[in-house]
C-alpha cells in the first residue's frame, strides 16, 4: 500500500483539527450559534481553507458527530459491562458518557432535529440510535434476562429514563467540577436510580 503523501498527510491533519475544534464549539454552543468563520479561525486556516475540506457547516457536524460516535463506540468495546455487576456496570457506562465524552445529548439531540436537511438528520439519527440507544437498551434487555431489573418496564423505556439522567449529569456539570467530584455524582445518580428515593 503506498504511502500518503505530505500534502496529504498535512490535508487529514488539518481535517482532524477542524473537527476536533468545530467539536468544542458545537458541544459549548450548539450548533445554530457557531459560525464557519469562528471554526476557521479557532482552527488556524481561512474560511475559504475550511471550505475546501467541508462543503458546508452542516457536513462539518456530519463529520464531528461521526469521530464524536465512532470513538464512543470504541470505548463502549472495552467497558465489558456484562463482566461486571449491575451497579459497576452503570457507572462505568456513565462515566464513559459523562466523564469521558461528555456530550451535550440534549443539546445534540435538538440540533438533528432542527437544524439539518432531511437527509442528514436521518443519517445522524441513526448515528446517535446505534451508538448511545441501541447499546443501552441491550444492556437493560440483558440484566432484565439476568432478573436484575424489574420486570414490568421495558429496556427502552428504562433507557429513554436513563437518558435524561446523563443529560441532566451533562448539563448540570459545573466548569471548576473535577472528574472525581462527577464520579461521585454519577454514583449517587445510580443510587436513586437504581433505589429511589425512598
Amino acid at each position: 500500500m503506498a504511502q500518503p503523501t505530505n500534502r496529504a498527510l498535512e490535508m487529514q491533519k488539518t481535517r482532524q483539527r477542524i473537527v476536533a475544534t468545530a467539536e468544542a464549539l458545537f458541544m459549548d454552543k450548539g450548533y445554530r450559534f457557531v459560525t464557519t468563520r469562528e471554526i476557521a479561525k479557532e482552527s488556524n486556516i481561512t474560511q475559504p481553507a475550511l471550505y475546501h475540506h467541508f462543503k458546508d457547516k452542516e457536513m462539518i457536524y456530519v463529520a464531528v458527530m461521526d469521530a464524536v460516535t465512532t470513538d464512543v463506540r470504541e470505548h463502549y468495546t472495552t467497558l465489558k459491562l456484562d463482566e461486571l455487576a449491575l451497579k459497576p456496570a452503570l457507572i462505568s457506562y456513565f462515566e464513559l458518557l459523562i466523564v469521558k465524552h461528555p456530550s451535550n445529548l440534549a443539546m445534540m439531540i435538538n440540533d438533528i432535529n432542527s437544524q439539518f436537511s432531511e437527509a442528514n438528520r436521518l443519517f445522524l439519527f441513526k448515528m446517535w440510535q446505534s451508538t448511545y440507544f441501541i447499546p443501552m437498551t441491550t444492556f437493560f434487555e440483558d440484566r432484565i434476562k439476568k432478573g436484575e431489573l424489574r420486570l414490568d418496564k421495558t429496556a427502552s423505556s428504562m433507557t429513554q429514563y436513563t437518558f435524561g439522567v446523563v443529560m441532566s449529569l451533562v448539563s448540570l456539570k459545573l466548569p471548576h467540577q473535577t472528574d472525581e467530584q462527577l464520579l461521585i455524582k454519577i454514583s449517587e445518580s445510580i443510587d436513586f436510580l437504581l433505589e429511589g428515593l425512598v
